[in-house]
């Protein structure tokens, strides 16, 4: 029985006293501050946020359609179905999360509502791209910076560049209050309108609220590698002794999405905690900066890192294996071990059976190929150097058997191809 766990991503940890002190200012307040944006709406999960926004849009133009990567968490799907829209998947760059952009730029047309960026694991998509094909076409974008709150690209806080941004102040995307959403944008006429659709759909839920409550509560209590082996540990194995690894990582949703009021309690315990967030993410950033570094020695791995003028905020790291095998393998020795190893989605949106009646088919061979061959390692403060180094060597061994295994095989195909060249050499 495994009774240690290490959580899949770097959170910030809630103390008791987050609970009863009073609290200088709204969460809504320090977050505006914090992004330097002029207004900030709490909701009461990023994917709530994201549903508010995209009804908010639908107010300006009759356009049906909302383009997002092929590789993209399940709940922007179901967000984007939610509110009445279309979805359309595009691929990925090659060994990336973020958009191939020349196929981005056949995809976007007359019918494009908006664009969706997502900055996965903290790291910023390219703007610029994305923003210049949106404008050509009259789309807005939207940034899903659930899991970036903090990143920056060019010097400008990810989710704020768009025309509305999403964050999550969720355990597993850099903090730990239990899907608390928060959306933000610039622009003066969408703010007013965003407001009323807020008000529209986060409605008071007493009941529902109660019990994030009472989870809150507990997560101050279970938020260790003892309560994690727990509360996220054994239904992990469970569906991993199932064979259902999708489920073990919690990348099936059942829609619709929760739609409701966050209380003044959790606001005010989250504000609490975030007087502690910067120095906690910065304290991350530096330590995965050294960890991806290590990784740049292998020659069969790729790390996902920030790009020219970009600064991550790294809640997990994200490798890339050049083989779909090797990196399976690497899962099988350490996924259901308690050791922070897991995967960002299982399947991009266009394989997954369960979004199959959601998604427009388009083909996205190089988003498929990614969700195959990638795997994320925790950047949690739990994680000590060992259990770092631990994992580190895990995936040197494996990569070398896989190397030894794959000689013998290799040396008869030489054999093979040298017989063959030799035959039509000397053949009569």
């Amino acid at each position: 029985m495994i009774v240690r766990e290490l959580p899949p991503a770097a959170g910030l940890p809630l103390c008791l006293n987050d609970f009863f002190k009073e609290g200088k200012y709204p969460l809504e307040t320090m977050l505006a501050s914090y992004l330097a944006v002029p207004y900030v709406q709490i909701g009461s999960s990023a994917a709530a946020c994201l549903v508010v926004a995209l009804s908010t849009l639908k107010k300006f133009s009759p356009r049906k359609e909302v383009i997002v990567p092929a590789f993209c968490c399940p709940r922007v799907i179901h967000a984007i179905n939610q509110s009445g829209l279309k979805v359309r998947v595009c691929d990925t760059q090659v060994d990336h999360f973020d958009f191939d952009y020349e196929q981005l730029a056949l995809l976007a047309g007359e019918q494009t509502l908006c664009i969706i960026t997502t900055h996965l694991g903290g790291i910023p998509a390219d703007l610029l791209k994305a923003t210049r094909i949106a404008r050509q076409h009259g789309a807005f974008i939207i940034e899903d910076a659930s899991q970036a709150l903090g990143a920056r690209h060019l010097g400008q806080p990810v989710g704020t560049i768009g025309d509305i941004g999403i964050y999550s102040l969720n355990a597993v995307k850099g903090f730990n209050i239990l899907e608390i959403g928060a959306l933000v944008s610039h622009n003066g006429h969408l703010q007013s309108a965003l407001a009323e659709t807020g008000r529209k759909l986060l409605r008071q839920r007493p009941k529902l609220e109660l019990t994030k409550i009472l989870e809150t509560i507990s997560s101050c209590f279970l938020y260790n590698p003892l309560g994690l082996s727990i509360t996220y540990g054994t239904e992990l194995r469970q569906w991993l002794a199932k064979g259902d690894p999708q489920r073990a990582i919690g990348d099936v949703f059942a829609p619709p999405i929760k739609m409701h009021k966050v209380s003044d309690f959790r606001k005010r315990v989250a504000a609490n905690a975030f007087l502690r967030f910067p120095l906690f993410q910065s304290r991350c950033r530096n330590v995965a900066l050294q960890r991806v570094e290590k990784f740049t020695t292998i020659s069969s791995i790729t790390a996902i890192t920030e790009g020219y003028g970009c600064e991550g905020t790294y809640p997990y790291l994200t490798l890339v294996f050049e083989k779909a095998m090797d990196c399976e393998a690497v899962l099988n020795e350490l996924w259901a071990q308690g050791m922070g190893v897991s995967k960002i989605f299982y399947k991009s949106a266009s394989e997954d059976e369960h979004l199959v009646n959601f998604v427009q088919s388009t083909k996205s061979p190089e988003a498929a190929s990614f969700a195959r061959r990638s795997l994320t390692i925790s950047n949690s403060p739990m994680m000590s150097n060992q259990d770092f180094q631990n994992i580190y060597d895990t995936i040197l061994s494996v990569l070398e058997d896989s190397s030894q295994s794959a000689e013998p095989e290799l040396m008869m195909q030489e054999a093979h191809s040298f017989d063959t060249v030799e035959q039509l050499r000397f053949s009569p």
